[in-house]
């Protein structure tokens, strides 16, 4: 469930033919990895919930720490998504990992999802029943409390004001995009190691290749590492190739090791100053 955990278990897993995926590796990374996916080498997957979206992969077994029903349904489709295997197994640990309360703070719901697996097991032989999964989900969530409402509301408010009333195309404005993005969990940074690289592919007009050495993170990790400095602000400068006009581009440096193999190293510190910049 956590990027941590996920890390942790793919080092200790012993395997040539073996690939990590989470939600921070940046853009170009996380490519890499989903090809190497549809390839017939690889042979073990280590992922966290990034898995769960739109991913065209199948494998024969899964091993995974308890999460909400639907959450776990999702990750049980990529275990023989072709149907071409019979019944195969998924595995649910009962335990929780002891960060997952970030990630999942509502213990009922895994509870209940815990007792829903229980009355698979005793009542079908642990095989899930599709034509009863509304059935299984209308427990697991007996009704929405008014604190999710609430919160739902309040972020579609926000965004549809944004959408309708103060996003215009191809105009730019550094405050109403901060704003915007508030929305959202996750915040982009860079990590410091690839400092000279953006730098250079900006002084290339490489926009895009740029932005995909991002990383995202949480916004509650995000406040963590900017009250102790691990995250500074800053602006870069660069020229555009058809004007050469000087423009300039702010964005968030994260001072943490980064690995194309195993993504961003939220633990372990990146020594090293950041070149100048112009401000």
């Amino acid at each position: 469930n956590t990027v941590g955990k996920s890390q942790k278990v793919y080092n200790q897993l012993k395997s040539p033919h073996k690939v990590l995926l989470h939600g921070r590796f940046n853009d170009e990374d996380r490519f890499e990895k989903e090809k190497q996916l549809k390839g017939k080498d690889t042979k073990l997957l280590v992922g966290t919930q990034a898995i769960e979206v739109s991913l065209d992969i199948d494998f024969d077994v899964i091993y995974t720490e308890p999460a909400p029903f639907d959450a776990l349904i999702q990750r049980f489709g990529r275990v023989n998504r072709k149907r071409e295997k019979g019944i195969c197994d998924c595995f649910v640990f009962r335990e929780r990992n002891d960060k997952d309360e970030y990630i999942y703070p509502n213990e009922d719901v895994i509870t209940r999802t815990l007792e829903i697996l229980d009355t698979i097991i005793r009542e079908n032989e642990g095989i899930v029943n599709e034509m009863q999964l509304q059935q299984m989900i209308d427990y697991v969530y007996p009704n929405w409390n008014e604190k999710d409402k609430e919160e739902y509301s309040q972020v579609l408010e926000l965004l549809e004001h944004f959408v309708y009333d103060e996003l215009t195309p191809l105009k730019h404005d550094p405050k109403q995009e901060d704003d915007f993005y508030k929305q959202f969990d996750g915040v982009k940074v860079l990590p410091i190691a690839y400092l000279k690289l953006y730098q250079e592919r900006l002084d290339r007009n490489e926009f895009i290749k740029a932005d995909n050495l991002l990383v995202s993170i949480n916004k509650r990790r995000f406040c963590a590492l900017n009250n102790d400095g691990g995250v500074y602000k800053k602006t870069i400068c660069f020229e555009s190739g058809k004007t050469n006009k000087l423009h300039d581009k702010s964005l968030r440096i994260i001072k943490r090791k980064y690995s194309k193999e195993l993504g961003l190293l939220i633990d372990e510190e990146e020594k090293g100053d950041p070149e100048d910049g112009c401000l």
